[in-house]
């Protein structure tokens, strides 16, 4: 799984790896549930900073079940 934080998130360094450990908490507390044999790229939008982390953990989860990456 590769995450993708760009700098059009926030330019500070600071904010992107928060963005960057929410989303792996979030993928760490997915991953028993998410298919194997596949290569996962999270690509963020910069509306994320703007997220809590309940809000990220809801839209990872939504967009792994419409890519039908859920067992």
């Amino acid at each position: 799984i590769g995450i993708m934080v760009g700098l059009k998130v926030s330019k500070s360094a600071v904010d992107r790896n928060k963005v960057r450990r929410w989303l792996r908490e979030t993928i760490k507390q997915e991953l028993p549930d998410i298919k194997n044999g596949f290569d996962i790229v999270i690509l963020t939008n910069p509306k994320i900073k703007d997220k809590d982390l309940q809000e990220i953990k809801k839209a990872l989860a939504s967009s792994l079940k419409r890519a039908g990456l859920y067992r």
